[in-house]
Parts: C-alpha cells; structure tokens; sequence
C-alpha cells in the first residue's frame, strides 16, 4: 500500500512481528529479491546485513505478482497464434 513511498514504522514492525526474527525476514528478501519482485531491500557489511527501507522498491515484475489480474504482464504476454485452414488440414 505504500508503493511508490516508503512503508511506515509500524508497518515495517508489523512485518518484523510476522516474520518473528530478523534472519528469517532478511532471508526472505533475498528470496523476493533474487527474483526480481524487490529490488534495493538490502545492505550487506562486513559484519552483517541491515534492510534497507528507505530505498527498498517493489518492481515491475512484483506488482504484476501480486495483482489479481496478473497486471500487465498478463496482458502484454499474451501470445496470438492464427493457424490457416491448410495447415489445420495438415495437422488432422
């Protein structure tokens, strides 16, 4: 709901409260991110890894992801295939 701004406190806590530890949340940004549907949600250190809100965005592929419809990838990925009554023929 926050897109395209940053998520709020408490809704950053909400989601640290259901993921119930910090490694597994992070772990699953990197999951999210590997995949393309985040992007910039991480900073890795020497010693370790923080999230990154501020700059932590959803992508094109992550909205499309979520979306009940599919977004536009669903209707840009449509494929039309016309097949001619010859080769319909052929393919009996």
């Amino acid at each position: 709901d926050a897109h395209p701004y940053e998520i709020s406190d408490d809704a950053l806590q909400s989601v640290r409260d259901a993921f119930g530890d910090d490694n597994v949340l992070i772990s699953n940004l990197i999951y999210l991110e590997e995949h393309g549907l985040i992007k910039n949600a991480l900073d890795y250190y020497l010693d370790g890894i923080n999230i990154n809100i501020p700059e932590l965005r959803i992508t094109k592929d992550g909205i499309d992801f979520i979306r009940d419809d599919g977004g536009l990838k669903a209707i840009l990925g449509i494929m039309t295939i016309r097949l001619h009554d010859e080769t319909l023929c052929e393919l009996e």
